[in-house]
């Protein structure tokens, strides 16, 4: 009977470990979608996801910028490391009227 309470003590340690974690994933998932809803970042869509404190965003954009925004963005908004999926798109081929001198 021993065994089982300490198995039991542990599920529900665990579980109560657990929620306070969930929560502040999601409250950081939260400020991370606020403050990309905003501005001409806002355009782009990237989607992001929360686990553990590590933020997880995906998407595309053309511009590098915006991606290392996105994760600027990422960390002041809590999140402990960042994995950057967002993609940057290829605008095309350069033309040599395009090309600034």
């Amino acid at each position: 009977m021993l065994h089982f309470r300490r198995g039991f003590a542990a599920v529900l340690l665990a579980g109560l470990l657990v929620a306070p974690a969930a929560a502040r994933d999601a409250e950081i998932e939260r400020r991370i979608r606020a403050r990309l809803g905003v501005g001409r970042i806002a355009l782009e869509k990237f989607q992001v996801s929360v686990r553990n404190g590590v933020a997880t965003l995906s998407g595309a954009t053309r511009t590098a910028q915006r991606k290392a925004l996105a994760t600027r963005i990422a960390r002041q908004a809590g999140a402990a490391d960042v994995r950057n999926e967002i993609r940057i798109l290829a605008i095309g081929p350069v033309r040599p009227a395009q090309i600034v001198r």
